[in-house]
């Protein structure tokens, strides 16, 4: 069974209990679990029961019946011609599937066929060679990406299996053309965690063709207007131990270099939160694992949200603190959210605004960014209205002209089922169900899509799900 990466709480332990599920003023009828206000869930394609296998039918064709398996931590792209991939994650191999928004149809293009086991990667003799149709990256979970201006789709990391089919952190760089759907492996090393050794800083702010990011996984990721990526922290192996980082690494993939550019070097950083809605130099979010990121669609601004991770004061847990990042300046703002870890979520009232309304903290929740410039906020683990740690379905969105935050649908007590309903039929009962480590994608028409990731099915199961979900805000 593929390893998966290192958590705070346990999938096994935060899934034990099974509390209530309802909303306020609602019934305990599946079609009120919800509020009413907003009903714009509809299942898609794959699996309402957890650990689905998958069907991998014939690779590089699309076929009704072609489904990934059940997976969480899957790293996911959107195409310059709109299409979704999405490859490995914990559940898969080291398989690539492409989907058509179009047909609703999946294709297994690339990779393992889901009976192999945990599999090792296939690297030519050197770095930054020719993309060719041997190379493969080994199955992994949680690694950063990026799409570059060419379109094609970039891959930093994560934890999984090397090319000795040892498992650990890994630091290479990947990149796959969606057109002759060959990977080329770009830099990096071939090995997973302390065998891939300690980073490279360099000097702060200088690019250098020796700068490499030490092996890590779980970390943010942002795309700049010019094409730069931006990589920001995560869980991974450095200076012989496994820490939680808070440090920002910017990659230039035509020069293929790296360069720190802000951030600590320093394992598990405090965060320097300054004061809320003012941006200086010295503010700093405190190292974390598992955020939830945004670009504004100029790509001069990034937004970070919560993590496990650390506090003002030094204090390891839950975050939900909204970070401003501006490109041009370099410079992060706290701009809303509690400097203290485990904060507890504030619903305040449904579809209603208001500047005490607060997500709770947690890691593992799921974003996209409205064509307005707002942001949306699902799921992931953290801590329910009553302060209890659970596995979230809730939706929020974040009114960036007014600092606000507004809850939309899904349950404030967390470890809810979902609410299929009739695939591909819009209903008033659905709902995905609590989850974390999902994959998204926002369409050309604005559309949310979510697939996957770890949380409770259709029964309350507990397992890798394979469902996908689109949600018209």
């Amino acid at each position: 069974m593929f390893a998966s990466r290192v958590i705070r709480l346990s999938i096994s332990a935060f899934l034990a209990v099974l509390l209530v599920v309802g909303c306020k003023g609602h019934g305990s009828s599946s079609s009120s679990q919800i509020p009413q206000s907003l009903t714009n869930w509809v299942w898609e394609s794959g699996s309402e029961s957890a650990n689905s296998p998958g069907s991998y039918e014939t690779q590089g064709t699309a076929s009704v019946t072609s489904q990934p398996s059940g997976r969480y931590g899957a790293m996911s792209w959107i195409d310059s011609t709109g299409q979704f991939w999405i490859f490995s994650g914990a559940g898969g191999v080291n398989d690539m599937w492409a989907f058509n928004t179009g047909t609703l149809q999946w294709t297994w293009e690339r990779g393992g066929n889901g009976l192999s086991g945990a599999v090792a990667g296939t690297y030519p003799a050197s770095p930054n060679l020719p993309a060719s149709a041997t190379n493969l990256p080994g199955q992994r979970n949680s690694a950063a990406t990026w799409v570059d201006k060419t379109g094609n789709l970039w891959m930093f990391g994560g934890y999984g299996t090397d090319s000795n089919g040892l498992i650990g952190y890994m630091n290479d760089m990947w990149s796959f053309s969606p057109s002759t759907k060959w990977w080329a492996w770009i830099g990096g090393s071939a090995s997973a965690g302390a065998l891939a050794g300690n980073p490279n800083w360099g000097t702060l702010g200088v690019a250098d063709p020796a700068n490499q990011p030490n092996p890590r996984s779980n970390a943010a990721t942002w795309t700049d207007a010019a094409g730069n990526f931006y990589m920001y922290g995560g869980n991974g192996y450095l200076n012989s131990g496994t820490y939680i980082q808070g440090d920002l690494w910017q990659y230039n993939p035509v020069a293929n270099l790296w360069t720190w550019i802000n951030g600590s070097q320093s394992p598990t950083a405090i965060g320097s939160y300054g004061s809320i809605g003012v941006t200086v130099a010295a503010n700093k979010p405190g190292a974390r694992h598992s955020a939830t990121t945004w670009t504004s669609s100029d790509g001069g601004t990034f937004w970070l949200y919560g993590g496990t991770g650390v506090d003002a004061n030094g204090t390891l847990g839950d975050l939900n603190d909204l970070w401003k990042y501006d490109v041009q300046s370099n410079m992060w703002t706290w701009v809303s959210g509690s400097n203290l870890v485990n904060a507890t979520g504030v619903y305040g009232t449904n579809e209603v605004f208001a500047a005490t309304n607060q997500p709770g903290a947690r890691y593992g929740a799921t974003g996209w960014i409205g064509k307005d410039g707002n942001l949306w906020l699902f799921g992931g683990n953290g801590i329910n209205s009553t302060g209890t740690p659970v596995v979230l379905n809730d939706l929020w969105e974040y009114q960036t002209a007014t600092n606000q935050w507004v809850w939309f649908n899904g349950s404030y007590n967390g470890n809810s089922p979902g609410y299929y309903g009739t695939l591909n039929t819009l209903s008033s009962s659905n709902i995905p169900g609590s989850r974390i480590y999902s994959s998204n994608w926002v369409d050309s028409a604005g559309v949310f899509w979510l697939y996957g990731g770890q949380g409770f099915d259709a029964s309350s199961t507990n397992g890798r799900l394979g469902d996908l979900w689109k949600y018209t805000p």
